[in-house]
Formats: structure tokens, C-alpha cells, sequence
């Protein structure tokens, strides 16, 4: 869990490492990464597609806990290339099931490999 003095969010954001598909609603492009932050209110992930601001995204996020993937819906906030091809992407969920963001953080119990 991390949150800094200078960070405005309304939620603590907690760092998981899980895998991520999402969906350009606009283009219908789709792309793969892995999440590195999740709030009840937001995701970062990092993957090799370039996103710009206000992309409208449908997410399925691949909790390892043999349920279905939750499916979310946002919008990209900010975009930094962090490296060739590489991007770290911020969106605001603007539709999410609140038991699925649960599943998420429960998965540290489970894996003592997720960052705390």
C-alpha cells in the first residue's frame, strides 16, 4: 500500500501484479499488460500499447483465483512511455464491480509473491 503526500486520490491505492486485457472502445483495438496498482477508483498497468488521454477502455482483469476474469471500464487519465515500447498507463474506473476490486487484494493472502 503506498500513498504519497502529493498524491490527490480519494483511495490508497495497493500494488498487485496480475495480468490485464483491455479493449479500445473507439478503435475496437485490444491489448495485453500486467497491472502494477489497483484502488477502488483506479489502475495502473504497463504494457506495449501507446494509449493516449481520455480512451474510453473496456478491462478484464485475470485474478488468479479460478474465478472469471473482472471486467471493468475506464478511461486512460495519463500515459508515459517508460522505455522503447514500453507504457505505464493510469485510468479511472468509471465502472467496476467493488467485490471483484475485494478479490484483488485478497490475492497478497494467497500469494506471498504479490509486492506489498
Amino acid at each position: 500500500m503506498f500513498k504519497s503526500m502529493s498524491d490527490k486520490r480519494s483511495f490508497v491505492r495497493f500494488a498487485r501484479i496480475i495480468p490485464i486485457r483491455f479493449k479500445d472502445c473507439d478503435k475496437d483495438e485490444e491489448g495485453n499488460g500486467k497491472t502494477k496498482d489497483i484502488s477502488a477508483k483506479g489502475v495502473g498497468f504497463v504494457t506495449d500499447v501507446a494509449l493516449t488521454s481520455d480512451v474510453n477502455l473496456e478491462l478484464w482483469l485475470y485474478i488468479p483465483d479460478n474465478y472469471e476474469p473482472l471486467c471493468a471500464q475506464g478511461k486512460v487519465v495519463w500515459s508515459s512511455m517508460i522505455a522503447p515500447k514500453t507504457y505505464r498507463i493510469g485510468i479511472d474506473l468509471t465502472k467496476v464491480d467493488f467485490l471483484g476490486i475485494a478479490r484483488i487484494l485478497k490475492i497478497k493472502q494467497n500469494d506471498p509473491h504479490q509486492p506489498d
